[in-house]
Formats: C-alpha cells, structure tokens, sequence
C-alpha cells in the first residue's frame, strides 16, 4: 500500500527461518511500488482488490513450482499490508496454511467512515471517500470484520500494540472475535498478543515477539523445531498446540497472549 515498496534489507526473522530450510517470497502485490507509480494507482482506491487478486496469484505460483504446498505456506502481513492477507484468507481459505498478521489495519470500513480518528481523512487518496456512495459501498465490502465467511479458517496469530494510534489493538480483537465465532476450525488454532507500552513501528525486531511467532508457525504447521546448540532437544508440536514451550526456548517466556 502507499506506493512503498517491500524492505528488502537483512531481517532477523526470514533470516532464522532460511537457515532452518524456509523460503521466503516477497509479494509485490499492485498498491505498492516497485514498479512504479502505476503499480501504486493500480492497486489503491477502488482498486484494492487487485492486490489481493496478485497475492493469490503469488500463492499459487509458488505451489505450481514445488516451491511449498497451500497446508505449509504461511503468510506474513504487517500494518496496511495485513489486510490483502485478511481479505485473501476470506475468499479462499484453502491458499494458506498459516497467517501471522503483526499491528494490523483491518477495520477499513469503520476507521474511514470516522473522521475524527488520525490520519482518516488524510488517507481518503488511498483508501477511498466514504462520502462518495461508490466509494463507501466498495470500503463495506473489502472490510475484512464486515465479510467474514463461516468456515475453517486458517490458523492466525495477531500481535498489535498498545499504543498504536495507526491501527488500534482494538481491530485486532474484533477481528479475533469474528474469527472465533464462526471459523469452524479449532478456537487454540487463533491467538492474540498485546505488546504493553509501544506503538505501530515499537519492538519490530523485538526477540521475545519473533519468538512467539516462530512457535505459533511451526506449531500450526505441524513442523518439528530442532533447537541445535541450545541443549533442548527437538519440538514436535501438533498443530494448534501450546506455544509456549517452542518461544520460551527460543527467547524467554512469551507474556500478553490471548
């Protein structure tokens, strides 16, 4: 979204996964910017389901060459890039395994329909006016909370911040209340984490979180962690398992979860 562009620089996170044998893809879904301003206009504004169109695209692709099959592909969404995430997992539930979403805008509707909350009216360009009755009709019905389709949806897990102004935790919770209340799947396979004290861009590479959502992805995907050189063994977690034992050996014990 925005028109920026993927963070390509090192990252803590990809970096222990590849070492253990993940990939890790970077989508560039239209809305952002790596191929330029048109990439952007193509993917914002009404058009935002084009992204969500590419990154199931980028799904499938990445299946059709053997790089990984829909039960063992976890997605990773972070701030406005959550929500093609939370809208693709609706269309079709089946593409992702796994789905970790981290500080995530996903009440579109609601947050555009109230202009009294930061950056609202600010980002009309961008998501769209909702004083325009196309417009508000289209922000309804990408809304992620307002589309929810009963079914089994995939394992997730949110981390928010508390004093996020950007994406208030609260989204996230009533994202996690949706889910809860008509996914079919088991209600251990959907997790929440509250960071105390930070806001949106607070603790990204925080150890103790990455932890956490490397328990919450090996766990969902029923994968075994093998903890070379810090003397514990090896994990096999079965899917919707407790986490806890995975991120406290990974860094400390995980607090603030749901």
């Amino acid at each position: 979204a925005y028109g920026s562009t993927l963070d390509t620089s090192y990252n803590p996170f990809f970096a222990m996964l590849m070492n253990r044998g993940w990939r890790v893809a970077l989508a560039h879904i239209r809305g952002g910017g790596e191929r330029g301003n048109w990439w952007h206009e193509a993917g914002r504004r009404m058009n935002r389901l084009s992204g969500v169109a590419d990154l199931a695209e980028c799904a499938r692709f990445l299946c059709a060459l053997g790089v990984t099959e829909p039960s063992l592909l976890a997605g990773y969404g972070t701030s406005a890039g959550a929500l093609p995430f939370a809208v693709l997992v609706n269309q079709h539930p089946d593409v992702l395994g796994a789905l970790v979403l981290r500080v995530p805008f996903l009440a579109v509707h609601q947050t555009m329909i109230d202009p009294s909350l930061p950056l609202t009216i600010h980002e009309y360009a961008e998501w769209g006016d909702p004083s325009v009755p196309e417009e508000e009709d289209f922000l309804r019905r990408l809304d992620p909370l307002l589309n929810f389709r009963p079914r089994k949806h995939p394992p997730t897990f949110i981390s928010t911040a508390q004093h996020d102004l950007r994406a208030h935790f609260t989204q996230a919770l009533d994202y996690l209340d949706v889910i809860r209340a008509h996914s079919s799947g088991p209600q251990s396979d959907y997790h929440f984490r509250l960071e105390h004290g930070v806001g949106h861009f607070d603790r990204q590479s925080d150890p103790d979180a990455l932890a956490t959502e490397v328990a919450f992805l090996y766990s969902s995907l029923g994968l075994c962690l093998d903890f070379e050189g810090m003397g514990g063994g090896g994990i096999n977690p079965s899917p919707g398992g407790d986490l806890s034992k995975i991120s406290e050996a990974c860094s400390g014990p995980s607090g603030g979860e749901r």
